[in-house]
């Protein structure tokens, strides 16, 4: 008698860690979302440090970043002079980076990252491309 009621106890204990570690297994499964807020045209040039139009010139890598650098051709909003180049730092692979490509002709909405590097203002939203130059 003993040891059919150790059984049933072992089968429940053993039923019970199943849906347990199932419905583990579904958190870990997952996926992740993000909420990204998207700005109007306004918005991205109000919390921009320079706005300009110019063309990706080349491409470096800086570890797990790139670093873009943009001829300038034309400023809307900021201080560098037409003709200067800019760096622009990016992450490709990440979901909000914008990517750059060479001869690439853009629109960016830039703000400072540090002493001599920009960011995009609102990730990809801050990259309006035009094509390439040939």
């Amino acid at each position: 008698m003993w040891l059919a009621k150790y059984k049933k106890e072992k089968r429940k204990r053993g039923i019970f860690l199943l849906f347990l570690i199932l419905y583990l297994w579904s958190f870990s499964s997952t996926p992740a979302y993000s909420i990204m807020l998207r700005m109007d045209n306004s918005e991205l040039i109000a919390r921009s440090d320079l706005v300009i139009y110019g063309e990706v010139k080349e491409i470096h890598s800086k570890g797990d970043n790139r670093e873009a650098i943009i001829f300038v051709e034309c400023i809307l909003k900021g201080k560098p002079t037409a003709g200067a180049e800019i760096k622009v730092i990016f992450s490709p692979g990440m979901e909000d980076s914008p990517v750059f490509e060479t001869n690439e002709r853009v629109l960016l909405f830039l703000t400072k990252s540090d002493s001599e590097l920009f960011m995009t203002v609102g990730g990809i939203q801050g990259k309006f491309s035009f094509g390439k130059s040939q």
